[in-house]
């Protein structure tokens, strides 16, 4: 499982990235583009606009290993797979007022700003192997 906080440069990039990665569907009738939230690959929360300056913030979290679409990279403004030249792991910003500090409720925020992610219960664990295994199944 990887988290990710994805910084677009409007709405409508946010968008058009969703809709061509499949993570978003242009709903005919109503002329709106709508997020596909959540699947047995991964999770999406719109945070959306967070200074007033048209920046368009998502946390996404990819549940399978999912690979980062082609042009992807420019949009991650943090992962949690982030290592430094010594391989120790970057924790997310949460002191920076330009960056959002919403979190996945399964994430605990500290008095210092900092986070700890809950490990998941043996049934989530037992649920995400069903779902992976049914992908499997699904996909051969």
């Amino acid at each position: 499982m990887i988290d990710y906080l994805l910084k677009f440069p409007s709405k409508s990039v946010a968008e058009q990235f969703g809709i061509a990665n499949g993570f978003a569907v242009l709903n005919e009738e109503t002329g709106k583009v709508v997020s596909n939230l959540a699947s047995y690959t991964h999770s999406l929360h719109e945070i959306g606009d967070h200074n007033n300056n048209g920046e368009w913030w998502v946390l996404f979290r990819d549940l399978v290993g999912i690979p980062i679409p082609l042009g992807g990279d420019q949009f991650i403004y943090w992962s949690s797979s982030l290592v430094d030249e010594n391989g120790v792991s970057i924790p997310r910003p949460t002191s920076n007022p330009n960056v959002p500090t919403v979190f996945w409720a399964d994430e605990t925020i500290l008095p210092n700003n900092d986070f700890v992610n809950v490990p998941p219960s043996e049934e989530e664990i037992l649920a995400y192997k069903n779902a992976k295994l049914l992908r499997a199944a699904t996909t051969n």
